[in-house]
């Protein structure tokens, strides 16, 4: 059984909110070192700037995994089809900061996009996990909700 440490939070749009979120999650990385090892972080890159400076979330990211011990991963959360460029983006970004071990993408398998984004992550050694997702997306960008991604 794994578990997930999460500092509940998405859609900020000030720096200095983004620098205090990036600090709890260090803090919390760093304190993972006592937990059992099936524990890991998640977060919504939303939640570190990555609206207002991506660049700058990517360097967030990207410190938050290195204070991460070996074996231990942050589970970036799958955000709305509006965000999955920057998102995926940011992912792939700091996997080839030699990171990817310590990263988690999380694609959603009703996005037409999924299997791109699925062969993206695996190639750059990325772990995965596959969501149905949550949010609602017109047709052209996901498939609708019912018999189309439900799973007898």
């Amino acid at each position: 059984m794994g578990a997930s440490v999460d500092q509940f939070g998405e859609f900020v749009q000030d720096a200095a909110t983004a620098e205090r979120v990036a600090d709890d999650y260090l803090k919390l990385a760093s304190e993972l070192t006592t937990a059992p090892e099936a524990t890991w972080l998640s977060l919504d890159l939303s939640h570190l700037g990555l609206d207002f400076d991506p660049p700058r979330c990517a360097e967030h990211l990207a410190a938050i995994a290195s204070v991460l011990l070996a074996g231990r991963r942050i589970q970036v959360g799958a955000e709305d089809h509006d965000r999955a460029d920057a998102v995926l983006a940011c992912v792939l970004t700091v996997a080839g900061r030699g990171l990817a071990d310590r990263l988690g993408g999380s694609v959603q398998a009703n996005f037409q996009r999924a299997d791109g984004e699925l062969d993206q992550l695996a190639s750059a050694g990325v772990h995965v996990r596959l969501v149905k997702g949550a949010y609602v997306e017109p047709p052209e960008r996901a498939l609708p909700y019912g018999e189309a991604t439900d799973i007898a």
